[in-house]
């Protein structure tokens, strides 16, 4: 990945399941547990993008992602024109819509993954008001299943930092590199 555009049509592609980037579902699948490699600095401010794959989504990154010392800035709540706009409750005509995070950060889960070199900061704002569990990283919201590893990584430090407003949750868990750990372990070596 060397820019926003890279990220987002990644994004797009977990997001749709494949449907709109032309990879079909079972392909979708296999990239949960690809190597990524970013090139360049990444911002999301501005681009409707909050994470790369969708925070309602229980499956988990396994990959590698190699950062080479570059960054990803989140814009978590933010709209495509740079606003912060508020309660994700959202009506249409009868309907109405709640946006149901639980999994908050650049990935909403890892299991066994592996990251080395990475900056992720920025801004994660959310002022849901569901019930249920709310895991909040910059990295990754929840760590479950198989140990994850971090070298020379880095996260917070610019954006806002993590805001959560009017949330009422049973449970809310927020950390700086992950929200929640639920893994048989965790290295981390070189990281602030």
């Amino acid at each position: 990945l060397q820019d926003a555009g890279d990220f987002m049509r990644l994004a797009v592609t977990f997001y749709t399941n494949g449907s709109i980037s032309g990879v079909s579902g079972a392909d979708v699948s296999a990239l949960y547990g690809k190597n990524i490699r970013i090139d360049g600095d990444v911002s999301l401010d501005g681009t409707g993008i909050e994470q790369l794959i969708p925070a309602n989504k229980d499956t988990a990154f396994t990959g590698r992602i190699e950062g080479n010392s570059h960054s990803v800035t989140l814009a978590v709540g933010q709209n495509i024109n740079g606003d912060f706009p508020g309660v994700y409750t959202y009506k249409v005509g009868t309907v109405t819509l709640n946006n149901a995070r639980k999994n908050i950060g650049l990935f909403p889960v890892m299991t066994g993954a592996e990251v080395s070199d990475l900056t992720v900061n920025g801004t994660i704002r959310t002022d849901l008001l569901a019930s249920g569990e709310l895991c909040v990283g910059y990295l990754a919201g929840r760590v479950s299943g198989g140990a994850v590893s971090l070298v020379g990584c880095s996260f917070g430090g610019s954006g806002d930092g993590i805001i959560l407003r009017g949330v009422e949750r049973t449970a809310r868990k927020v950390g700086g590199a992950f929200g929640y750990v639920q893994a048989s372990g965790l290295s981390a070596t070189g990281c602030s």
